[in-house]
């Protein structure tokens, strides 16, 4: 088997789990996660200017004003879900391109929240969840620059940890992870028969 034909195999194989996982199986309410427990702002990129495409942005931190606008944008989360995050503490910073919402992320000073790991967080830690760009502002460096910008806000606030969950097979949202220099500390897998039995394991740690 030359090269091209493995390559091949293992997208043909990583494709079925993911249809399986995500699809198939919680149809007959069986669900299974494999996810990345990943720790986030560990390269300075603080020198660094504007990336390209996002020098028409504004960032800062998202209200109940701006929420209410980009409630209607994701529909899976109701208004009162997001304002309540608000009023438990939870931050949201976002993105405005010509005043417009391109994107946002949430902010846990408390808590990882994640269903498959709840844990309370030090001081000086986040847990990072629920960042979304609008499907118009995507290809634009956005989501990266989302990010950094985030960082550079929590590092204010004195909290200078982040943490976040990134599903395996989301392929996407590994290479994102890989372009901010984020560190895979483990990956696990959580599973839900029939909302009766819950098991969770750690199947690899990788090296600090």
């Amino acid at each position: 088997m030359n090269i091209w034909e493995k390559v091949g195999r293992a997208i043909r194989y990583r494709l079925v789990l993911e249809k399986l996982t995500e699809r198939v199986l919680p149809r007959l309410r069986i669900r299974i996660e494999f996810y990345y427990w990943t720790q986030e702002g560990l390269v300075d990129d603080s020198t660094q200017g504007c990336n390209s495409g996002t020098e028409d942005c504004t960032f800062g931190a998202f209200g109940p004003d701006e929420i209410r606008t980009f409630v209607t944008l994701v529909p899976w989360r109701s208004e009162a879900e997001l304002l309540q995050r608000l009023d438990e503490g939870k931050l949201c910073f976002g993105i405005k391109h010509h005043g417009q919402i391109a994107a946002f992320v949430w902010c846990n000073l408390a808590e990882c929240t994640h269903p498959w790991h709840q844990v309370p967080l030090r001081e000086n830690e986040v847990y990072l969840f629920d960042q979304f760009t609008l499907d118009a502002f995507r290809g634009m460096n956005i989501a990266p620059y989302l990010r950094r910008r985030t960082y550079e806000a929590l590092r204010r606030m004195g909290r200078d940890t982040y943490y976040s969950v990134t599903h395996r097979f989301n392929s996407s949202a590994v290479r994102f992870k890989q372009k901010l220099g984020a560190r895979f500390l483990w990956l696990a897998v959580g599973i839900n028969l029939f909302g009766k039995i819950r098991r969770h394991a750690v199947l690899r740690e990788y090296p600090t």
